[in-house]
């Protein structure tokens, strides 16, 4: 899944705005922060 993500910077927009969602949701969980983390790596 993170490859294709790598592999498609389309995704990584709509992923981007997906994440900001569940992070303004305040789910506890570790895989959305990672991913947020990551993604946030990736765009800067």
């Amino acid at each position: 899944m993170v490859i294709s993500l790598l592999a498609v910077p389309c995704m990584l927009e709509y992923f981007y705005s997906a994440i900001l969602i569940i992070k303004i949701r305040v789910i506890p969980n570790n895989i959305s922060v990672l991913f947020f983390k990551a993604i946030e790596i990736i765009y800067v």
